[in-house]
Formats: structure tokens, sequence, C-alpha cells
């Protein structure tokens, strides 16, 4: 799809976040960053959480 300069630089503006979602929607894959860990998913009231658990670990 083309797209003019000034269009497409407000189209990567509102929409190119899409590009740095690593782990939303991939439990069961391995993690984009570390490529170790296993993406893991977690629900909690009712709203779904993705992280990689060697990436993000706990906090002592």
């Amino acid at each position: 799809m083309y797209l003019p300069p000034l269009l497409k630089d407000g189209w990567h503006l509102l929409f190119g976040h899409q590009n740095h979602h690593r782990v939303y929607d991939r439990a069961g894959q391995r993690c984009g960053s570390c490529g170790h860990g296993l993406i893991q998913r977690i629900v909690q009231a009712q709203r779904s959480s993705f992280f990689c658990p060697n990436c993000q670990t706990r906090t002592p």
C-alpha cells in the first residue's frame, strides 16, 4: 500500500507500536527478547497477561 510521506509518518506514530509487542498472544512460544523462556499466560479478573518468566522476574 502506498502512503504519502506525511501520512506514512502519522500512520507509524499511531500504529507503529504494534511491532513492539513481543509477548502478547504468544503463550507457549519462545521469548523474542531472551530466546530462552517460554511465554506464560495468566488470567486475572477476566483479563489476560502475557510475560516471559526469564525476562520478568519477581523482585525480592
